[in-house]
């Protein structure tokens, strides 16, 4: 399903203020990405912030190959790397469950039809239309709790809303 938060009210400043929240999060993650030399990094698990997996065209010293090609992590077992370790560790991360519980979302199954197999909605996704200042929502699979400060709309409209 398809939402648009409605302007000034409580709910879209809740919105902006985690949407602030993501975006700082990720520049300080950006900030350590740039430092160890990595030309992209691999977002935490949540909505913004943290890292994963750092992106280097070559294998770095102290470094092991995660499950795709340039995605590494530092072995963490070694000396060298506790430093970074630990700054990787401290990074801020917002969980979905920020963005969940903001817009009473509940996680929905569906089956992957590429694989057969079971595929999970974690969070909605959003979308932030600064310049017309229209905040939109994408359930996916899963479901939102009515919100006042939120009306469902249909796909044609989220498309038009977002320029396509």
């Amino acid at each position: 399903m398809k939402y648009k938060i409605l302007p000034n009210t409580p709910l879209y400043e809740a919105i902006g203020e985690l949407r602030d929240k993501i975006k700082a999060a990720d520049v300080v993650a950006k900030a350590l990405s740039n430092k160890c030399g990595a030309y992209a990094y691999s977002g935490g698990r949540g909505v913004g912030g943290g890292i994963r997996a750092l992106c280097f065209k070559e294998k770095p010293e102290h470094f092991k190959l995660l499950q795709y090609p340039d995605y590494y992590y530092p072995k963490v077992s070694l000396k060298v790397n506790r430093e970074l370790v630990s700054e990787l560790a401290a990074l801020p991360e917002v969980k979905d469950s920020e963005l969940n519980e903001l817009v009473g979302f509940k996680s929905g199954m569906t089956i992957d039809e590429a694989s057969g197999g079971f595929r999970r909605t974690q969070r909605p996704g959003i979308v932030w239309k600064e310049e017309t200042g229209v905040a939109l929502l994408d359930t996916g699979h899963g479901t939102c709790a009515p919100h006042p400060d939120m009306v469902e709309i249909l796909e044609s409209e989220y498309l038009a809303l977002q320029g396509k």
